[in-house]
């Protein structure tokens, strides 16, 4: 059991040593193109205004 708990701390630490390296490259990638972090801002809005219209417009059932 000992052998099974040390694989998944390994691989926990690999994946997310990954995620890290992946999320600071995007990061880099972003902050030379403002317009794409511009556009991801707009698009998180209009998913809220679309999550808060349909909550508006939920009909209680009877």
């Amino acid at each position: 059991m000992l052998v099974y708990g040390a694989i998944f701390a390994v691989l926990t630490a690999l994946i997310f040593t990954m995620l890290g390296a992946f999320a600071a490259r995007l990061s880099r990638w972003m902050a030379r193109r403002p317009r794409v972090g511009s556009a991801l801002n707009i698009g998180a809005g209009l998913a809220f205004v679309a999550s808060g219209l349909s909550i508006l417009l939920l009909r209680p059932r009877a």
